[in-house]
């Protein structure tokens, strides 16, 4: 869990910071959000939650990053301890700057129990302040022939920035998987979370057997992992991925005879 203890510590654009401790503004307490820039003439930081427009100003003193993993952590590219990775939209390091896109995995997120998914919809409202909780599977990982991960959002954010990075993995999966999300523009913070499909396997006598998990359930990853299959998306090599994946029967239940 994160800890909550105040550090007046310089923040740089792009970090994810917890703001606590506000006492005109205590809705805000309790929120992560990203440092878009450093107002000196209040010595305030502009944070973006990743929920709606409004950013907030907020001293030093009111956030901490205890619990955040940065690039620059060695735990970010050691600690093989998580199945998810939320994503906050870009902040941009000045006017021609290059774009940081700041993300944390959250090991204590409830994993869905067979179709019960109300403990980790519960979670996400609590900590991102979520209306609703939608999904989309199919998402690939790097090389891997099945679809290992599913993309969580709230279509219901229509003014938060536009997550750019979100939009292109929902650009890349065929029409059958985002169905109900065609025209969606994705909004404020995204959640990556492994989600591994389901193969059936068929036998000599022709009967299908239990269906089994393409891969191991209790896969975990580094930061750095999840990382780079969310920036995998924005490549080359994932558009001609998708395309040679395009089979509903290839990407949601491929047969494999035994």
């Amino acid at each position: 869990m994160l800890e909550k203890t105040a550090s007046t510590a310089a923040f740089s654009v792009g970090n994810l910071v917890l703001i606590e401790g506000l006492q005109e503004a205590p809705q805000w307490n309790g929120r992560i959000g990203v440092v878009l820039k450093y107002h000196e003439s209040n010595s305030r930081y502009e944070i973006c939650t990743g929920r709606g427009r409004k950013t907030v100003g907020v001293k030093a003193s009111n956030l901490n990053q205890n619990g955040l993993l940065r690039p620059e952590d060695p735990e970010f590219y050691q600690a093989r301890e998580f199945d998810n990775l939320f994503i906050w939209p870009q902040a941009k390091l000045g006017e021609d700057g290059e774009r940081v896109l700041p993300v944390q995995g959250f090991s204590e997120l409830p994993v869905i129990s067979g179709t019960d998914c109300r403990a980790q919809d519960e979670y996400l409202r609590n900590l991102l302040k979520w209306e609703s909780v939608d999904h989309v599977g199919g998402v690939e990982e790097p090389g891997r022939d099945l679809a290992t991960f599913m993309s969580l959002f709230d279509k219901t954010d229509r003014k938060g920035s536009f997550y750019h990075v979100a939009q292109a993995i929902l650009v890349l999966l065929p029409e059958y998987q985002k169905k109900n999300h065609k025209d969606l523009k994705l909004r404020g913070v995204c959640v990556l979370t492994y989600s591994p499909t389901k193969t059936t396997f068929v036998n000599s006598s022709g009967f299908q057997s239990q269906p089994m998990m393409e891969a191991n359930v209790d896969r975990k990853f580094t930061h750095q992992q999840l990382y780079n299959i969310v920036t995998f998306h924005s490549t080359e090599a994932a558009r001609k991925q998708y395309r040679d994946h395009d089979d509903p029967l290839h990407r949601t239940c491929p047969v494999k005879y035994m």
